[in-house]
């Protein structure tokens, strides 16, 4: 049985009073990923980008600070 690799990350803000995460996790198809985001313990809606726009979200986020 082959490997599968998905990517995930898991980003949070607890500065400032902040505390904030957004969750970004790679779909079985690979084609999309599945992100989620909003106060840390809370149930948060998912979102579905394509695959291509992974870094793009991540470094958004990254310079945003969460």
């Amino acid at each position: 049985m082959a490997k599968s690799n998905f990517r995930y990350a898991y980003l949070e803000n607890t500065n400032d009073g902040h505390n904030k995460f957004y969750e970004m996790s790679e779909d079985a198809s690979h084609n999309t990923f599945t992100a989620k985001y909003g106060p840390i313990g809370k149930t948060a809606k998912p979102v579905s980008y394509p695959m291509s726009k992974w870094f793009d979200k991540y470094d958004e986020k990254n310079q945003k600070g969460i």
